[in-house]
């Protein structure tokens, strides 16, 4: 969740929610044709289902949580970390119609978690394959069971804390397409992971970066990645943002009203 600061700051700058005023038809047609869709997709339902069920394990169990950058043993249930932790419909649709229209043909995604994110990746572009990373293996375990449930064969999990996995699924892999990151809320590590992923991005490539007005130092981080080499459009939405790297564009950063 945003800060308040942060939220007010964003009402009072974001603006062209229906694309007027924009001189760039890239960004022009991506708010029409993808921020303001509101098709009830029938990919939504299917999630909703797994979300609602993922609901309802009230029982307790040990999970690993890498996101504060340090291993740390945490009590908790499937049940609350859908309800914390999971990205909200609203924004999982995003994911969904992003997917759909870019047509990625590879994904990449730093923290699985239960997989609800990834399936609305997934679900946008069935021809698309997805690699996704998980430092918790219990989380990793439940993600596969969701996808098994939905027929979504073109995802792979990694299990691993991001700093030991990302080298080597970086080196071992073709370039990506599109590359989602939601499991690390500090923005150091925010920027060194985009330095290593943004030589292995395809042109046109995009990066949606999840969070990224949790805290200040995560936005001093978003700060930060805007200006990394190749980013020719960044997109503020409030609970994410996107960097573009489409080298036809000049170099611009919006707020968009979402």
């Amino acid at each position: 969740m945003a800060r308040f600061t942060s939220v007010v700051r964003y009402v009072l700058l974001s603006r062209h929610k229906y694309g007027y005023g924009i001189h760039s038809p890239f960004l022009y047609h991506l708010i029409r044709e993808v921020f303001l869709d509101k098709t009830e997709y029938p990919e939504y339902k299917k999630i909703a289902h797994i979300r609602d069920k993922m609901k309802q394990l009230t029982d307790t169990t040990e999970r690993v949580d890498f996101g504060a950058g340090y291993q740390k043993e945490i009590r908790t249930s499937f049940r609350h970390i859908v309800k914390t932790s999971a990205i909200r419909p609203k924004y999982g649709k995003l994911l969904f119609r992003v997917s759909s229209y870019l047509k990625p043909q590879r994904i990449l995604e730093l923290g699985t978690s239960l997989g609800i994110g990834t399936m609305y990746l997934a679900m946008g572009n069935r021809d698309t394959t997805v690699l996704t990373l998980e430092g918790d293996p219990l989380l990793g375990n439940r993600a596969k069971e969701n996808f098994r449930k939905l027929s979504l064969e073109r995802i792979r999990v990694a299990d691993g804390k991001f700093t030991e996995v990302l080298p080597d699924i970086l080196t071992e892999n073709k370039p990506f397409d599109l590359v989602f990151i939601d499991g690390d809320h500090r923005g150091e590590a925010l920027m060194q992971y985009l330095e290593q992923i943004s030589i292995h991005l395809n042109p046109g490539a995009c990066v949606i970066l999840d969070d990224i007005h949790w805290n200040k130092d995560m936005e001093e981080g978003w700060k930060k990645v805007r200006n990394i080499p190749g980013v020719t459009l960044s997109l503020d939405l409030l609970q994410i943002g996107m960097l573009f790297f489409k080298p036809e564009l000049s170099r611009q950063h919006y707020v968009i009203r979402y």
